[in-house]
């Protein structure tokens, strides 16, 4: 079963057990569902390292549900939050989400070995790819998914490799 699968069912699980039918939040729908699964997103959004920011993302069960408590609330603003969630969380998941400290640390030093091989094999390859400043790649690094560092990764080391195998 693949992500979006899992995703459809839990989407489909999380509107049956609010009560879809209900017109406005408060007793007709569960406020204690609604914000477990806010809480629980938030908490993977966390642990993907998405660096998403405001109220959507709190891990605060109390803060949700009493937002899903609130007059005026209705099922269709439940609804549309879930569903906000869910899409943030796929695109996170499809990007890779953010790199970690540790994560960057060791992207820099390889950045810095590939920088060390393109000067001893005389590659001549430069650019900002090809900086040899720690700071300068980690810093780019935790700002980018980890879908882009791979990317950059992957470059340097095609260029290398044609390089060594005397395609420059």
């Amino acid at each position: 079963m693949t992500k979006s699968n899992h995703v459809t069912i839990f989407t489909a699980a999380t509107l049956l057990l609010l009560g879809a039918g209900a017109a406005h939040a408060g007793p007709q729908h569960n406020c204690d569902n609604y914000a477990s699964f806010a809480v629980s997103d938030a908490f993977a959004a966390k642990k993907q390292g998405c660096g998403f920011k405001g109220g959507r993302w709190s891990t605060n069960f109390k803060k949700h549900h009493a937002w899903c408590s609130t007059q005026g609330v209705t099922m269709a603003m439940l609804t549309k939050e879930d569903r906000a969630r869910k899409t943030s969380l796929n695109s996170c998941n499809a990007t890779g989400g953010k790199p970690t400290a540790g994560q960057c640390n060791k992207y820099a030093q390889a950045a810095i070995q590939q920088q060390n091989t393109n000067l001893v094999k005389k590659c001549g390859y430069s650019g900002r790819r090809w900086l040899l400043k720690y700071a300068v790649h980690k810093n780019w690094c935790m700002g980018a998914t980890k879908k882009a560092i791979a990317a950059e990764q992957l470059a340097r080391y095609a260029q290398l490799s044609q390089c060594v195998a005397g395609k420059p």
